[in-house]
């Protein structure tokens, strides 16, 4: 039972993280590649079935009698589980699609509310079973940990209900209208609500604040906090230099480059990747060795994707499952070749491993790293000069990134740890981001490097406690691309590695390392990033 338990902890996790499509598609605006369009179905029938499975497998359980049975019974439960998942899923991506369609909202949350409803009951049947003292009790939760029997055992219909609030929460802030300012500050009342219940969640766990369990058990990170604070200590002192030598050699080289070169810059930067004179992404995937031509060529071959245009549709990138399959979905402004590429990460990997059973920081090396190693295939298809300034350019924009995403898990751990954790205005926030910030320069220093402000605001309510992943895993992606400046085989190789060879049961440290690439929580990477610009 599981990998049935497994689905469910990692639920609320998988949507902003890591598509498809629907029968309402215009197709004026959206380019499917799917076989067929995936329909919206979730009916009581399907929730019936898996309300009837769970009864029997509780029943045979307690009774004890006959184990393979029970068994046979619990992986059908699971699969009419995976079905709910799949409508959940689906019903998300047709939001997506347009979030100001209300019936398409409502069918999402009533998917959410489906879905908490089943994980609620299954934990319930868990704990009576377990409870029970039945004789198969060992056999039926011998694969789990002392943690998952804890966490089971507490988990409540208080926790559930937080949860779906939580995606309510989402949605209200994903339909705020107004200028910048105006949403800005609409969105505080909706992320005091959060920060809230995501503690009072972390308290029932009997965790101090949600910093910690987010760490601990939603993206089950192997590095201490002493780890992370080498990290803040070495961004601080390398990075914010490394922009700028990076930005200025950047700026530098464009100003030399001819009108054509300039233009060819622009396009891989904004223009769709298939509205090219050239497809370099399929140049890119036929330069990979096979098995990874093979893994990434799926997501065209397979027809796993979904573009949209749409004014209305959710403006970003994601890949999800759908149907046991990796799914990519590409909004407004998201189809550009290196966002492609970037997704294209994540389903490579994800046909190796799922989603939900690996690190979040591994699943965003994979994407990050095929970003710089297409980077690096596109030298031989480039004009040196105009090859030099996008390499320049990827490096301070990254780095930028960087030190803004070490910055909100810095405050993100402000804010869960407070007195008045919840209870705070936007000056109060934005006076400890501030505080954070002079460490690395002060805060308008870092605000002509990135509006800080700004970005806190766009991503701590629907992705809580996640940015610390693209940090670690951005650095790893950089040292995978030094490591392709002096062998470029050899980096392919690494990366293979790292999707198609994962240390089972490790966390993102141990994969790296395996695969060959240079950590974050090391010095020299750092240093190393100095030194490229003379330092």
């Amino acid at each position: 039972m599981k990998k049935l338990l497994c689905l469910f902890l990692s639920l609320m996790l998988l949507v902003p993280v890591l598509g498809g499509c629907a029968e309402k598609i215009d197709p004026k605006t959206v380019k499917v590649t799917a076989d067929g369009l995936l329909t919206y179905n979730m009916s009581q029938d399907l929730i019936d079935q898996f309300e009837s499975l769970l009864s029997q497998t509780e029943t045979l359980a307690i009774a004890g009698e006959d184990f393979e049975k029970t068994e046979e019974t619990s992986e059908l439960l699971e699969d009419a589980y995976m079905e709910l998942f799949d409508q959940y899923q689906t019903a998300y991506v047709i939001y997506c699609l347009d979030q100001a369609d209300e019936t398409a909202k409502a069918q999402y949350l009533y998917c959410v509310e489906v879905v908490s409803e089943a994980e609620a009951k299954y934990n319930e049947a868990c704990k009576r079973i377990w409870l029970s003292e039945t004789p198969l009790r060992d056999q039926l939760f011998a694969d789990w940990t002392q943690e998952q029997i804890d966490r089971m055992l507490l988990y409540n219909e208080e926790i559930a209900a937080l949860e779906m609030r939580n995606e309510e929460l989402v949605v209200e802030y994903r339909s705020l209208t107004g200028s910048n300012s105006e949403k800005d500050a609409a969105m505080i009342p909706l992320y005091n609500e959060l920060v809230k219940n995501n503690n009072r969640i972390a308290e029932v766990y009997g965790y101090d604040n949600y910093y910690e369990y987010a760490y601990d058990v939603v993206y089950q990170r192997d590095y201490e906090p002493a780890q992370i604070e080498k990290l803040r200590q070495y961004a601080a002192q390398y990075l914010p230099e490394v922009y700028e030598l990076a930005d200025k050699a950047y700026s530098e080289q464009y100003e030399n480059l001819t009108k054509k070169e300039k233009n060819l810059i622009s396009q891989l930067n904004n223009q769709a990747y298939d509205a090219l004179e050239e497809n370099y992404v399929q140049m890119y995937i036929d330069a990979m060795p096979d098995s990874a031509k093979a893994g990434m060529q799926d997501m065209f071959t397979a027809k796993r994707s979904v573009f949209t245009s749409y004014q209305n549709a959710y403006r970003g990138a994601y890949t999800t499952f759908i149907d046991d399959k990796p799914f990519c979905y590409y909004g407004p402004g998201y189809t550009d070749s290196e966002t492609v590429i970037h997704e294209m990460g994540h389903y490579y990997g994800s046909n190796y491993v799922e989603a939900w059973s690996q690190p979040v920081d591994l699943a965003e090396t994979q994407s990050q790293g095929n970003e710089w190693l297409f980077l690096q295939f596109m030298k031989s298809k480039m004009p040196e000069k105009a090859y030099a300034c996008m390499v320049d350019q990827k490096i301070s924009s990254d780095i930028a990134y960087i030190i803004c995403f070490v910055m909100v898990d810095e405050f993100e751990q402000m804010v869960y740890t407070h007195q008045r954790a919840g209870e705070l205005t936007q000056e109060e926030y934005d006076a400890m981001m501030a505080e954070i910030a002079e460490a690395y320069g002060g805060i308008d220093y870092i605000s002509t490097i990135l509006n800080v402000q700004r970005y806190w605001k766009r991503v701590v309510l629907e992705t809580p406690v996640y940015y610390v992943s693209y940090a670690v895993s951005g650095l790893a992606a950089i040292n995978l691309f030094t490591a392709a400046e002096t062998d470029a085989a050899t980096a392919q190789q690494m990366y293979v590695k790292l999707i198609e060879e994962p240390v089972e049961d490790a966390g993102f440290l141990a994969n790296i390392q395996n695969a060959g690439i240079a950590g974050p929580f090391e010095e020299t990477v750092y240093g190393q990033l100095w030194k490229r610009y003379g330092k």
